[in-house]
């Protein structure tokens, strides 16, 4: 153990009395800063049966039969539809746990133990929040229509361009509002309603803004901001129809072709992933026949799915905020 040094600086042959002292420690902890995560933000449960939380590992989704049209003539024939449905199926197979061990002795002598262990849990819940997120941010961008997505986006025109691999979109403080009207314009061609609509960027987004050369940069750094967008913490404005959402979750990918760094920025409607937590349990064990101690526990089930493939867009984008 180091020897304890004097806060104080003594005179040369002055005792130093650092075995008298008694620190005091502080009743608040000093807390962590954190973010949250944003998965509620994007995601829907009211598709899901509200059975699938008391049993069942597996949700199968129906989506509504689609007509078709014939060409007619007289005195012909007639052709027919079947009635048919597009099967959805959504499974319950992610768990994730957290476990806080502590001995009773230490209970009964570590003052005010319930905030540390309090604490303790506050933080795992905000950290399954934040994985959850990522998890479907990694996942959903290979769940999204072929055609809402690549080079040659949009089902009916395939003229817009939402960046490859090696070849990513590039945003500037100038042309990413355009950029944007062409998402739209690829969710449009899906027939997909205008309502609604977000886009999940990180936090570089922000900086576009904020440049000299960006058509809102007269809003964001004027008194108008309460008009604008609150969303995890981040002031944005509303664009194009897309509510933005920012977070840190969204994963930073390195391109080997382009060599640089870049995101793929998931936008469309919420109610295009479907999300249902199956089990939120917490509990506390005291009862262990192998020690004294007792243990905090939490455990979450869960599962995610994209079922409108095609209302969401991937742009596959790097972020300029410096170019001109």
């Amino acid at each position: 153990m180091p020897k304890a040094q004097a806060i104080v600086p003594s005179a040369s042959g002055y005792p130093i009395y650092s075995r008298l002292n008694n620190p005091i420690f502080a009743r608040d902890l000093v807390e962590r800063f954190q973010h949250d995560g944003v998965t509620a933000q994007f995601t829907t449960s009211n598709i899901v049966p509200s059975e699938i939380k008391s049993t069942g590992s597996e949700v199968i989704l129906r989506r509504e039969p689609e007509a078709e049209l014939f060409d007619y003539q007289k005195n012909q024939t007639l052709s027919h539809s079947d009635l048919n449905t597009d099967i959805i199926r959504m499974v319950i197979d992610r768990a994730k746990y957290w476990n806080l061990k502590l001995d009773q002795v230490d209970q009964a002598q570590i003052a005010n133990v319930n905030m540390w262990v309090n604490a303790f849990k506050k933080n795992a819940a905000r950290k399954l929040d934040r994985q959850i997120t990522r998890e479907i941010l990694i996942q959903v961008p290979h769940e999204v229509s072929k055609y809402n997505k690549g080079r040659c986006a949009g089902i009916v025109t395939g003229r817009y361009n939402m960046g490859t691999l090696g070849s990513p979109v590039v945003l500037t403080a100038k042309n990413f509002p355009m950029v944007l009207a062409q998402v739209r314009a690829v969710l449009a061609e899906q027939d997909v309603p205008a309502a609604d609509l977000f886009m999940i960027v990180p936090q570089q987004f922000s900086l576009l803004l904020y440049n000299v050369n960006s058509p809102l940069y007269s809003v964001c750094v004027s008194g108008l901001q309460k008009s604008i967008v609150l969303l995890n913490g981040e002031m944005l404005p509303s664009m194009v129809g897309f509510d933005f959402i920012v977070t840190l979750e969204l994963p930073i990918l390195w391109d080997p072709i382009a060599e640089v760094y870049a995101y793929a920025m998931v936008a469309g409607r919420k109610d295009a992933i479907a999300f249902v937590t199956q089990l939120n349990k917490n509990r506390v064990v005291d009862n262990d026949p192998r020690s004294f101690s007792t243990y905090w526990q939490g455990l979450q089930v869960y599962g995610f799915k994209t079922i409108r493939p095609e209302a969401l867009v991937v742009l596959y984008a790097t972020i300029d905020e410096n170019a001109e």
